[in-house]
């Protein structure tokens, strides 16, 4: 593969078949255990910046697919990882909800919906109750 590369210049060069050559090389990256951030392996070993990676997704699909390959393949480690303690719990979390649109925001939303739907069939004086505790036109207890 070519050595380090330097700019959009370089983007040219790249073809389909090296590019399926540098999927090959991806993967077999990807099977050591500690090799996570695929940005470490376009840039460190192969010299492929932000702005080359642009320019290759744009003129060629077979980038574009590598490239979601990658992220895939990142996903599975940090899950893997993650789940098996090898990770840093915070920064796996961090990379799941920036690079792969996790959330916790859904679990919020259901439990939101599940309490809402159960006060719907509360009375007036049931629901006063619930919030004040007591019912409305009874005293207060403690205020004797």
């Amino acid at each position: 593969m070519a050595g380090a590369m330097e700019g959009n210049k370089n983007a040219e060069k790249w073809t389909e078949e090296k590019v399926f050559e540098l999927g090959s090389d991806m993967l077999e990256w990807f099977k050591e255990k500690d090799n996570i951030f695929f940005q470490d392996f376009f840039v460190n070993k192969h010299g492929l910046f932000r702005s080359t990676r642009s320019d290759l997704k744009e003129r060629l699909k077979s980038f574009r697919t590598l490239m979601e390959q990658a992220k895939e393949l990142q996903e599975i480690k940090l899950a893997d990882g993650g789940t098996k303690n090898r990770l840093n719990a915070a920064i796996t979390k961090f990379m799941f909800m920036n690079n792969h649109n996790y959330s916790e925001k859904a679990e919020t939303k259901a439990e939101t919906t599940v309490k809402n739907d159960a006060l719907t069939d509360l009375t007036y004086n049931e629901l006063y109750e619930l919030k004040y505790g007591y019912k409305p036109g009874d005293r207060p207890k403690g205020n004797d």
